[in-house]
């Protein structure tokens, strides 16, 4: 197996053992083991379990970025409610990968500098370097501050209903009472759209 492809399958069995048990719950024995690498393979590769911690969750997030990006890019006159359906649209369907890379970052005391360094680099959460383009676009009078103020607020709207669809006993009582995906989204196009109304265009 070469280099790359060592690198790789490390951070992918990483990533379903720190999402299951955390970074603290595993040890880079663990790790090796289970990757059929010895210790020095992942010191080599990350240095110590703390960089394995971080590359592991950059990994993800940068492959959720790549999608959301690929929307984008098959439709660049998208409208920014559009697109943040979408968004819902992929978050819901990959619901559970949200939830682990959540679960990893909170399960540490703090976010390790990589993953701080990433954010203020994306603007934040994976999508937002896309929808940022695409609301500039759109209205380009805009502040940047304005911009990100939507921007966070629609995705953690779509960040907290993704994490209910990981849940099937609360999706269940809430078909139970009607709200249903539809109803997500409506909600979502509403509230976009009023955040957006604020903005100059």
């Amino acid at each position: 197996m070469n280099d790359i492809s060592t690198k790789e399958k490390i951070l992918k069995i990483a990533h379903g053992l720190f999402a299951q048990k955390g970074l603290y719950g595993v040890s880079v024995r663990e790790i090796a083991t289970a990757c059929d690498v010895n210790v020095a393979a992942i010191n080599y590769h990350f240095k110590n379990k703390e960089c394995l911690y971080a590359q592991t969750i950059l990994s993800s997030i940068k492959n959720v970025e790549i999608d959301l990006n690929q929307i984008y890019e098959q439709d660049k006159s998208i409208d920014p409610v559009t697109f943040s359906l979408k968004i819902m649209d992929y978050f819901m369907q990959n619901s559970h990968k949200l939830r682990s890379i959540i679960i990893m970052i909170s399960s540490s005391d703090d976010a390790p500098d990589e993953i701080l360094e990433h954010m203020r680099e994306y603007k934040g959460p994976p999508g937002m370097l896309s929808f940022n383009k695409i609301i500039q676009e759109y209205y380009p009078k805009a502040s940047e501050h304005d911009i990100l103020w939507v921007m966070r607020s629609v995705i953690g709207v779509i960040m907290h209903k993704a994490m209910i669809m990981c849940n099937h006993s609360i999706c269940s009582s809430m078909e139970d009472i009607g709200v249903t995906m539809e109803t997500f989204k409506n909600d979502l196009s509403r509230l976009t759209k009023a955040l957006l109304r604020d903005l100059p265009q």
